[in-house]
């Protein structure tokens, strides 16, 4: 008798630390959504007033013109890992403005970059400090 209980004791405590984990990670799982769910969007360069400051991690899309790009305003989602948010700006290079962690030669479609500048009247953001991003952030879908 006691042989063939033995086995069976084992198979409920093996189902029973499986039910633990399945919990806690449920539990952690929902804590994250909560988490998320609080974290304020980015700020939106539309929304901004003209002559306002913007500062926004951006992925740039195909250029129209030289030094003129359009770009596609991210969310983070965790340190890395950035989600698009849906909304658009156009980003003009000037004279003054600096690189970090890159240069102009980094620009190109689908290049990540934290874009830091004025908005003007014609809803375009003057950049005045670029850091480039890609490699370092990666922009997942949905």
């Amino acid at each position: 008798m006691e042989n063939r209980a033995l086995p069976a004791l084992a198979w409920i405590a093996v189902a029973l630390v499986i039910l633990v984990v399945v919990y806690d990670v449920t539990r952690r799982a929902q804590g994250m959504r909560t988490a998320l769910a609080g974290v304020p969007a980015p700020q939106q360069p539309q929304l901004t007033q003209p002559g306002g400051e913007v500062k926004t991690v951006a992925r740039l899309e195909p250029a129209d013109r030289a030094g003129h790009y359009l770009a596609a305003t991210l969310a983070s989602v965790t340190e890395t890992t950035y989600r698009d948010t849906g909304a658009r700006f156009e980003v003009e290079l000037t004279p003054q403005t600096q690189f970090l962690m890159g240069s102009a030669a980094d620009l190109r479609p689908g290049a990540v970059v934290e874009v830091a500048g004025t908005l003007d009247a014609a809803r375009i953001v003057r950049a005045r400090r670029i850091v480039i991003l890609t490699g370092y952030i990666r922009v997942t879908t949905g």
